[in-house]
């Protein structure tokens, strides 16, 4: 399918990538956090890799952590690196690195959402919750109970969390869900 864009007299945008700038925008605007003070971000469910890219575009220059299904993984690191951003899936980093420290302070990881989040936490050893995003456009609270289980040790992890979601999906009621969640 085509990419939809919009075309405006400064020039031809992609639909996407306004709306992850909005989202950017948005946590600027109303919580005073611009992108390039954060050292780290977690991404639930990382498309094919737009935020990454907005991210980085935005000045973002910290660690970004996308947690993915297998096959995501792997559309994503193609894409990343077409687009000229390095991109590491976690489960080919050498040992040393995925067991004892993370990859350097900066780079974007791709790990499996199917490993859990044990291996994930130890790219997160030196985050801080003041400097460290989680990001769930949609994705979050589109995943299955069990799914959103295995996440929350992560999500624990930053002091900003920005999502987007629908009321219900799938029977869950989200609203009750995350709030039931946040006030536990």
């Amino acid at each position: 399918p085509a990419v939809e864009t919009l075309w405006r007299p400064q020039g031809r945008f992609r639909r996407k990538r306004i709306q992850e700038l909005q989202h950017f925008r948005i946590l600027r605007r109303s919580a005073g956090i611009d992108v390039r003070s954060l050292t780290h971000v977690v991404e639930f469910g990382g498309g094919v890799g737009e935020t990454v890219a907005a991210l980085r575009d935005l000045g973002f220059s910290g660690r970004h952590l996308v947690i993915d299904l297998p096959p995501m993984l792997l559309l994503q690191r193609y894409w990343l690196r077409y687009s000229g951003l390095p991109a590491y899936l976690t489960k080919d980093l050498p040992s040393k690195a995925t067991q004892d420290k993370p990859l350097g302070r900066t780079g974007v990881l791709l790990h499996s959402a199917l490993t859990g989040p044990n291996a994930a936490l130890r790219h997160l050893a030196d985050a801080t919750p003041e400097t460290s995003l989680f990001v769930g456009f949609w994705s979050f609270t589109e995943a299955d109970p069990g799914a959103r289980e295995k996440v929350w040790p992560l999500l624990e992890r930053c002091g900003i969390v920005m999502l987007t979601f629908g009321n219900t999906f799938d029977g869950v009621d989200n609203v009750e869900y995350l709030q039931k969640e946040l006030s536990s």
